[in-house]
């Protein structure tokens, strides 16, 4: 099976972030095709020199640099919702393809589950 998971909320905003994250490392622990999408506010999960120990929370975000590990290529962000927010892609932890609308519904139509969560 091919999953693709939708992230489009702020990284500590709930838990829906982390989860999506988590979901993500144990489909491709059962050897599932995963890919990642980041749109609107979900792109602030990738930005480097975050510090949630100041609000409290755990520091997930660097689990996103073991996705490698886990075989999870592919992660997607949403090109016109990293210059709505004026961040660069050198500003975020890990390395991802920039995308496009059109790019975004052929990815969509590639896989067998989309999953948003938020």
């Amino acid at each position: 099976m091919q999953y693709l998971l939708i992230n489009q909320t702020a990284p500590f905003d709930g838990n829906t972030a982390q989860e999506i994250l988590d979901l993500a490392l144990a489909l491709s622990t059962f050897e599932q095709n995963v890919q990642l999408l980041f749109l609107g506010d979900g792109i602030f999960q990738l930005l480097k020199n975050q510090q949630p120990n100041f609000i409290y929370r755990k520091d997930f975000i660097a689990t996103f640099k073991a996705l490698a590990m886990y075989d999870v290529a592919d992660v997607y962000v949403d090109a016109a919702s990293l210059n709505a927010r004026r961040i660069s892609k050198n500003d975020l932890v890990i390395d991802v393809m920039l995308v496009s609308a059109e790019d975004i519904v052929e990815i969509m139509d590639a896989v067998d589950v989309v999953l948003n969560m938020g």
